[in-house]
Order: structure tokens, then sequence, then C-alpha cells
């Protein structure tokens, strides 16, 4: 019996800012929040950058609007860190109600793992407690496995990404990101690994694995772009990741992954 799991990344709610409508996040993420429910997920997962705003007490304003949306879903919600999640971890914790820490679950047959990068920085790290926890994770038991990040951990450049590009590209993975691929490749049983940070959809397969990105929720401030991507994980014997943007049922993208490794 295939299992949908549900996911958002980069809502941004809060101000404008050169590089995205952060005042249009909370009426898409509604939208959207409405659409994935329609769906009936088993799990619906939020890849980290809630909120657009630097200042705590806007910050948490802007958190505690986000939260109330997601609980009103009413579906089992996974939470990671993004970059801008500024609010001190507890209290972002309480208003979430869910851990943000590394953590993973076994759900529709697969080991979902979830990789807490937060550090203050851009980029992130994944520290070396981090890592080892990973690789005690991916050993633990025959599942195949999928892993969950904020930030990409492909550490391929982004020449043409319009917040990464260029001389930043190193901005988008975080330190020890060589590392971490070293151990899902090691463990060989990793097919997927999915973030989001970088604003739009992406794909590229190193050493086996593929390495997915999702568009943000929120739209870029100098396009004429209408936001509200979301992305449905169906998890059967192999995995099917597809792309939606709220309001079409038109898919924009699929990728169907083995449970095997080196298989397409």
């Amino acid at each position: 019996m295939s299992l949908t799991v549900a996911l958002v990344t980069d809502v941004h709610h809060g101000s404008d800012s050169r590089y995205v409508k952060g005042t249009l996040a909370l009426p898409l993420l509604e939208k959207v929040l409405e659409e994935i429910a329609g769906r009936r997920p088993a799990l619906l997962i939020d890849l980290g950058d809630r909120v657009n705003d630097s200042a705590l007490d806007t910050a948490r304003a802007a958190l505690a609007e986000v939260a109330d949306l997601f609980r009103q879903v009413q579906v089992p919600s996974v939470h990671l860190l993004g970059n801008n999640d500024v609010t001190a971890r507890g209290e972002q914790e309480a208003v979430l109600g869910a851990p943000l820490g590394n953590r993973s679950l076994a759900l529709g047959g697969w080991r979902l793992v979830f990789l807490d990068a937060f550090d203050g920085s851009v980029e992130g790290v994944l520290t070396p407690r981090t890592l080892e926890w990973l690789e005690r994770t991916l050993t633990a038991d025959d599942l195949p496995a999928i892993v969950f990040s904020h930030q990409p951990l492909d550490g391929k450049p982004l020449p043409d990404n319009p917040f990464f590009g260029g001389d930043s590209y190193h901005q988008a993975h975080p330190r020890g990101h060589e590392k971490a691929r070293a151990i899902m490749q090691r463990s060989k049983k990793v097919a997927l690994a999915l973030s989001g940070h970088a604003h739009w959809n992406h794909r590229v397969t190193v050493g086996g694995v593929h390495y997915l990105t999702l568009a943000a929720l929120v739209p870029y401030a100098r396009e004429e772009d209408e936001g509200g991507s979301y992305g449905l994980l169906t998890l059967d014997d192999d995995a099917l990741f597809e792309v939606y943007r709220c309001g079409s049922r038109q898919r924009r993208s699929q990728v169907v992954v083995k449970r095997q490794r080196n298989q397409t």
C-alpha cells in the first residue's frame, strides 16, 4: 500500500526583500496547505526557512502565524531549521509542537532521515556529531533511505541560480557535505536526498544518489513568478517525487527512484 508525503520549503513569511516577496507567503501557504490536505498525505515535511525577518519580535510573530496554518492541516508534520529560522530552537519547537534536531522515522517501508545543519550561517554545518548520527542511523536497519535537509548536499556549483550562482555558490551547501555524501554512498541505502534553500527545482545524481531540490513556496522578488510550489513523495516499492504549483493539477516534474542504488 503506497503512502503520500507532502513537502513545502522556503515559506519566507514576513517583509518583502530584494530576494523574495515575503508578504505573499502566508496567503500562498494557506492555499497550498489546503490543497495538500485534500490529497490526504500520511506526513507533511517542512524543509525550513519559515520566516523572512531577522528581528526577533517580527520573526516570532511570523512563526506563530505559519505554525497555526500547519496545525490546521491536521496531518503529522516534520519541520527542519532553515538558515532564516532565527528564533531560539526551544521557542520554535514549542510553537511548532515538534523537535527540530536530527531524527528519523520508518514509513512505508522506507527510512526517512532528517538532518539538522543550522548554525546561524547561510550555508550551515553538518557537525561531527550529526555525521556520526547519520552513519549510525543508516546502518541500524536494512530499510532503503531518503535523506532530508534544508541545504542541498550534492556539492555541485549552481552557476545559473539567482541566489547562489557565481562566486557565492559555495553557500548553497553545508560545511561537511562531502563527508555526508561519503556516508550515504557507503551505506548503499540512500536512494534520494531532498532539500530546499536554493529556491528552484533541480536534480543531480552523485555516486548513485539522486539529489533533488524543491522550489520555494514564496516567489522571487524580481520575476513574474506566482510561487506556490510544493512536492508529493509517493512511497511504495519505488519512490515517486512530483512537483506541483498550487491551483494547477498539472504536474511540473517527476522523478522515479528505485530502492536499489544506481538504478533510475
